[in-house]
């Protein structure tokens, strides 16, 4: 069986698409791996505007709470199995990256705006972040932008 890991993602207005095409990008590379990634938006999303290749779960999110969104994403990592969390959102802080470890969840961060400290891993593709390579749980610079763009 496939490791399962959730991909918590930005999509709501004014977030515009770019959090969706990276995890998008990101679930169809974790899937050539043998990981089935579960892409994880809010309920009220609207109309989802591309194709997506993997599952999708919805959460309630009438009003954006950290501490709700963990708890409801630490209850579908127990329903499925997983065991790591991938966020891509600009909305969470280093509270949300503690209540999702405090239950056991493994979280690592696309965190271009170094506002979830303490992941597990954190991805900072912003050409700002060469100057911050001290921590070992890091992985900073243009190099690890996703996407499926050519690079010329």
């Amino acid at each position: 069986m496939s490791e399962v890991v959730l991909i918590r993602c930005d999509l709501y207005s004014g977030s515009g698409v770019g959090h969706l095409k990276r995890c998008s990008v990101l679930a169809d590379e974790l899937q050539k791996n043998d990981i089935a990634p579960i892409i994880v938006l809010d309920e009220d999303c609207g109309l989802i505007p591309i194709k997506l290749s993997v599952p999708v779960e919805m959460i309630a999110s009438t009003s954006y709470n950290e501490s709700t969104d963990a708890e409801a994403l630490a209850d579908l990592a127990f329903r499925y199995n997983a065991r790591k969390i991938i966020g891509d959102s600009y909305r969470i802080s280093s509270r949300w990256v503690f209540e999702l470890q405090s239950k056991g969840l493994s979280v690592i961060l696309l965190d271009d705006l170094q506002i979830g400290g303490g992941a597990d891993l954190e991805i900072d593709y912003s050409p700002a972040a060469l100057g911050n390579l001290s921590a070992s749980n890091r992985l900073c610079g243009p190099s690890y932008f996703i996407t499926d763009s050519p690079l010329n």
